[in-house]
């Protein structure tokens, strides 16, 4: 009985000390391969169909120089990691084109010296303990090369966007040349210099004015309009109609009202007429500010001496689609993966009916509607746009593009006196017509972006779009995609709750039991035959 007992016994001890060796050595052999599954809802860790196509068409060797000090703050010991496997896929999909070094400069003087040569600087970190603050240096960036030009992100202190400006850094090296962006001048335009900074990433950004009815220069791609405020001369409106008409994308954020933030935020009607075109095309701008008191922006104001929040509906966010609430067309790859968009004090645009060149891109809840400034002074006051605007609710467009075969709106007419064009020059129309049209300007300032960072992505996405390669949009949008909670009710909180405390506890009781039962089992049937066999 004792041999028998002692054979069981070593059977046991064998099965247990063979699980582990069964790990080691699957480890071992899988170790060359990697397998990863994206289960995130936007892929944040999959690269984007750009991304791959740009890797793809490299003819030249790119490479990546990583710095990153090995002794970082806690914090930034994931991103770190998160920067390695991101370049790793970049390295894959290379196909030994895109090639990979990395270097800690805290080691070595000379690694040092060409991580500064090569504009990545040591920084500073600050990590706060349990105790204290706890100041160090290091490195944390990298550096793209081609041939003998380079592209550096300096500091990664986040990956949110890595992944679009490493695309962006490697098309940039890569390309014979980069879209040509004019800024409208001239006529009170106002773009944040911040903004035009930005654009240079990408763009090949200059000042365009009218002279003589064409864009001098005339030699852009794409032409960006941000807040005009005077009038357009014929010979001017006739210089903006025939670059459309010759292929230019036009971009126009104007302001259907002016507003003065000094006097009680009084609105009068802007004096721009670009009217004179867009409509001609299927859109016109209103001389009305929206307000959406179903989804309106959360303002501090000063009440009585003290700082309030309070909800201010003519700063109206403008969400993704919901059920029968339109909000942000999610169709379209320039709003599909946005959000929200919150503008100060838009103008509603007027959609020609069943036009199906324009394609409605961003519009209010049905609870929307507009106060039109056509009956003298328009207040805008946190008191006075409480009330629903009058006319009743309605959804109300704030942003549109018109695209396809457009009609010059000169066309029958004489060309405007001061206008130097042959007639044989000019276009009566275009197959490819494309204008981005909002009823905003504001939005692009610098206070607006630091409060919603996801206006300058429709920006972005909109030169993308026009100008550039549309996959590239659905980099820059993956990290717009945010998933609120869903609002619950009392009962279903205190279900969560509950579930919550007790659900688990007895979850592990009855995983606890189970296992006994099939352990006891198991021991029964083994001990049965092993008696048997004895």
């Amino acid at each position: 009985m004792a041999t028998k007992k002692t054979l069981y016994h070593f059977h046991s001890l064998a099965r247990v000390l063979l699980v582990p060796v069964i790990l080691v050595a699957a480890n071992v052999l899988l170790t060359p391969i990697t397998l990863r599954w994206d289960l995130t809802a936007n892929k944040q860790y999959t690269l984007g169909e750009a991304s791959r196509r740009v890797l793809s068409e490299l003819t030249q060797p790119v490479t990546v120089k990583i710095f990153f000090s090995r002794e970082l703050p806690e914090e930034l010991i994931g991103i770190r990691q998160d920067v390695h496997d991101l370049v790793s896929e970049y390295q894959r999909f290379g196909r030994g084109k895109l090639l990979v070094e990395t270097f800690d400069p805290k080691d070595d003087q000379a690694t040092k010296d060409e991580a500064e040569r090569l504009g990545v600087p040591e920084v500073q970190f600050n990590s706060f303990g349990t105790k204290k603050l706890e100041i160090s240096s290091g490195y944390a960036g990298l550096v793209v090369g081609y041939l003998e030009k380079n592209e550096v992100l300096p500091v990664i202190n986040a990956t949110t966007n890595l992944e679009y400006d490493l695309t962006l850094a490697i098309r940039r090296l890569t390309r014979e040349k980069l879209p040509a962006l004019g800024i409208a001048t001239g006529h009170g335009e106002t773009l944040d210099p911040a903004v035009r900074q930005a654009l240079t990433r990408e763009y090949q950004v200059t000042d365009v004015q009218f002279a003589n009815g064409a864009l001098s220069p005339g030699n852009v791609d794409g032409l960006l309009m941000v807040g005009p405020t005077t009038v357009f001369t014929s010979a001017e409106l006739f210089a903006l109609d025939q670059f459309v008409m010759k292929g230019g994308k036009l971009l126009v954020f104007a302001d259907g009202v002016s507003v003065d933030e000094q006097q009680a935020m009084l609105a009068e009607p802007n004096q721009t007429n670009l009217n004179a075109l867009l409509t001609a095309w299927g859109v016109t701008i209103n001389a009305d500010v929206v307000a959406d008191p179903q989804s309106p922006e959360i303002l501090a104001f000063d009440a009585g001496g003290r700082r309030v929040l309070a909800a201010y509906p003519v700063w109206p966010k403008i969400v993704q689609a919901r059920g029968a609430w339109q909000g942000l067309n999610g169709n379209h790859p320039i709003t599909g993966k946005i959000s929200s968009i919150t503008f100060p004090w838009p103008s509603s645009l007027t959609v020609m009916p069943n036009d199906e060149r324009v394609i409605v891109l961003g519009q209010t809840s049905p609870q929307g509607g507009a106060f039109a400034t056509g009956n003298g002074p328009l207040f805008l006051t946190p008191d006075a746009v409480q009330q629903i605007p009058p006319g009743g609710p309605g959804a109300k467009v704030v942003a549109a593009l018109i695209q396809g075969k457009l009609a010059s709106a000169f066309a029958g007419k004489p060309v405007p006196d001061g206008v130097t064009v042959k007639t044989d020059d000019v276009a009566g129309s275009t197959e490819n017509g494309a204008v981005l049209v909002v009823g905003n300007s504001r939005f692009l300032t610098v206070n607006m972006l630091q409060q919603a960072p996801e206006n300058m992505v429709l920006l972005g996405n909109g030169l993308d779009a026009m100008l550039q390669d549309a996959s590239l949009i659905e980099i820059r949008s993956r990290s717009s995609v945010r998933r609120p909670l869903k609002a619950v009710t009392e009962q279903q909180a205190a279900g969560i709750r509950y579930g919550n405390i007790f659900g688990g506890s007895a979850l592990v009781a009855g995983g606890g039991l189970l296992a006994m039962l099939i352990r006891r089992r198991a021991t029964a049937k083994a001990i049965a035959r092993y008696t048997q066999t004895g």
